[in-house]
């Protein structure tokens, strides 16, 4: 279960914001464009509406409360982002990412997915010559038919035993039903 950026069980979605609407909306789009700023070939986070996505999924998932908090954690760690250089905006987000490292990777995640299922995106991973589908799992990518000649692998690593041919192993030595094992919180 992933928790939520506030320390309240419930968060009051009808107390005001230090931030306006168009302040939010600004801060979330910066947020995006610093985490995918884009380039002459890729559009930036923003361009493709990233922060509207991340919006939606924030209220989705958590509640009205929830972007307003997520922006109140940004603010702490030096934000709002505008009218900062590009260096001084990733030091800020960095700081929020060190400050909220599961709350960064959970936003990160849903940014990078927005942008993803972005069709302007997918044309512009086709432009490089990259099959691209923003629907894969309908249809699928065309793929060759196995040919031994071509696919085989050369590398000479691994080998084949036959099933028949396996032997078991003697664990009788290892006394695993008395041993106490602590790893990754397993014990028997």
């Amino acid at each position: 279960m992933t928790e939520r950026i506030s320390s309240h069980a419930e968060p009051d979605a009808n107390r005001p914001s230090v931030l306006s609407p168009v302040a939010l909306a600004t801060l979330f789009g910066d947020l995006v464009d610093v985490l995918i700023p884009g380039n002459e070939n890729w559009p930036s986070g923003s361009a493709v509406g990233v922060h509207g996505l991340l919006l939606a999924r924030l209220v989705d998932e958590w509640g009205e409360a929830e972007p307003r908090l997520v922006a109140e954690a940004l603010l702490a760690e030096g934000g709002p982002l505008a009218g900062h250089d590009p260096a001084r905006r990733r030091e800020i987000v960095e700081r929020f990412e060190a400050a909220r490292p599961n709350l960064f990777a959970r936003l990160n995640a849903a940014v990078v997915l927005a942008y993803y299922e972005s069709p302007l995106v997918a044309e512009a991973i086709r432009k490089l010559g990259r099959p691209y589908q923003l629907h894969s799992h309908l249809t699928g990518y065309p793929s060759r038919p196995f040919d031994p000649a071509r696919d085989t692998p050369t590398h000479k690593r691994g080998a084949f035993v036959a099933t028949d041919a396996v032997k078991r192993v003697d664990l009788s030595g290892l006394d695993l039903e008395t041993t106490r094992t602590e790893t990754w919180g397993t014990r028997r």
